[in-house]
């Protein structure tokens, strides 16, 4: 969880620019943003009054179900965009009485996922799994940093939806730092805009330091527990949390735990219907994870070491796998998928069971995985074909991946090193065709795969590539 805004004391100006006075002056205050949040997501007209509002209004030209969608019926942009769904979700998490929650969205379409929510909610919330036990943030200041961790998560996809974490966490520290430190922060921080220089000139104290690491950290990593959820991701790609010296159990756990109810609040704004499986995944995943840097007594090597040992067991690599294959996938199917993997897992890797399970474990990151995954499962859909074709298929990729670039993971001096996989190009469109139904790259590769048995195999390892995640 670093900190990078050290040397705020050092840029510090005595005086702002006329057209940034004038700018902060028009921005609303704290309490009228956690006021307005409370409703919702704000307005066009509201946004603009937001710190890095311009940026956030931009969002849906690049995404454009990001902000509000246009209705089947009435043909307008009226239907809640995932942005909407997503403030909706936190406030949700945020109510004080979760028993008595109702469904606070007119749509129908919603019914079913406020039911599942709410009852996830009581779980985590009221129930043996006490998320906010691990919350060092005062109640009075949780609800408006919860719901800006939530309006500001998705900032890197201003200019792409692809890892924009990642992108987010450089626009809010690099790019737009000056912005963030006048407007931004003091907003997140309780400090009213015309005290900021002054407050910042004597230097933030450690619960400034602290909330600022922790909402830099929420931009940054909010995409890892999904990641896990979907099979997409291994256990020690959660190393990123910690510090490379370490850090505390408490600051940790507390981290953990805003991301997984940031994910919670994500997912309601990404299904139309939050199955118990997937809510339990998230419980699962956390629930490890605060258990495993207390083991670890908030090291760095040894949390990195019990996370491996964990993954490379052949139960979790097996569920990994399952998690990835049953993700937006038709219950029937889901049944015979639990039946299925080991076998056809067996088969895959012959009698390199644990030099797979011991290596795809650092293969931390699948990026575009379950795009590819659901890409050939439809295909398969559409040819009437059995769930275990594409589910072979998919196994069978992953075992060759892991027995070409599986050497990869360990250095010569012994020590481990984690991979991320690029399956982008599995699922890439053609290019220059104006007819919509010309086929794809992606769909013509998938087709190949399952009609035959040796055909598409070199062109699917061809077009997948590896890269390093270490520092």
């Amino acid at each position: 969880m670093p900190v990078h805004f050290s040397d705020l004391n050092d840029k510090h100006s005595t005086s702002m620019s006329d057209s940034t006075e004038h700018k902060t002056q028009s921005l609303f205050s704290r309490e009228e943003v956690n006021a307005i949040l409370a409703q919702g997501y704000p307005s066009d007209a509201e946004i603009e009054r937001f710190p890095l509002g311009h940026i956030l209004k931009e969002i849906p030209l690049v995404n454009d179900r990001y902000g509000m969608q246009i209705d089947r019926d009435t043909k307008q942009r009226t239907k809640p965009g995932h942005i909407q769904r997503v403030m909706s979700g936190a406030n949700l998490i945020l109510a004080e009485k979760h028993q008595e929650l109702v469904p606070k969205l007119k749509d129908k379409e919603y019914e079913g996922q406020n039911k599942h929510f709410r009852e996830a909610l009581i779980d985590i919330m009221e129930g043996h799994h006490d998320a906010k036990g691990f919350l060092q943030i005062d109640a009075s200041e949780w609800p408006v940093f919860f719901r800006l961790c939530a309006l500001y998560h998705d900032i890197g996809k201003h200019i792409i939806h692809e890892r924009h974490p990642h992108t987010g966490w450089h626009l809010i520290r690099d790019v737009h730092q000056e912005d963030v430190e006048r407007n931004l922060y003091p907003c997140l921080l309780d400090v009213s805009y015309d005290q900021w220089e002054h407050v910042r000139a004597k230097g933030l104290n450690a619960r400034q330091k602290r909330l600022i690491a922790l909402f830099e950290s929420v931009i940054r990593f909010h995409d890892l527990f999904g990641v896990l959820s979907t099979g997409e991701g291994s256990l020690p790609v959660m190393v990123d949390l910690i510090r490379l010296t370490g850090t505390s159990v408490e600051d940790a756990q507390e981290l953990f735990s805003v991301l997984m109810l940031l994910n919670l609040a994500d997912l309601y704004g990404s299904v139309h219907e939050i199955e118990p499986y997937k809510v339990e995944a998230f419980y699962q995943d956390w629930r490890l994870l605060c258990d495993t840097i207390k083991k670890a007594k908030g090291k760095r090597a040894e949390f990195f070491k019990l996370l491996l040992d964990t993954a490379q067991d052949v139960e979790c690599t097996i569920n990994r796998i399952k998690r990835l294959a049953k993700e937006e996938t038709s219950d029937d199917w889901k049944r015979n998928i639990d039946e299925k993997v080991e076998e056809i897992l067996q088969g895959a890797v012959l009698g390199g069971l644990h030099t797979f399970c011991t290596n795809f474990a650092l293969f931390c990151k699948l990026d575009y995985g379950l795009a590819f995954k659901r890409q050939i499962f439809e295909c398969a859909k559409k040819e009437n074909l059995d769930v275990t074709r594409p589910l072979a298929k998919v196994i069978w990729l992953l075992a060759q991946l892991e027995r070409q670039y599986g050497d990869l993971c360990k250095r010569g001096d012994g020590t481990w090193r984690r991979l991320g996989v690029e399956l982008a190009g599995l699922t890439r469109k053609s290019q220059g065709h104006a007819n919509l139904d010309k086929p794809t790259i992606g769909n013509t590769l998938s087709q190949l795969l399952l009609k035959t048995e040796e055909k598409g195999k070199e062109w699917a390892i061809g077009e997948c590539t590896v890269w390093f995640l270490e520092e």
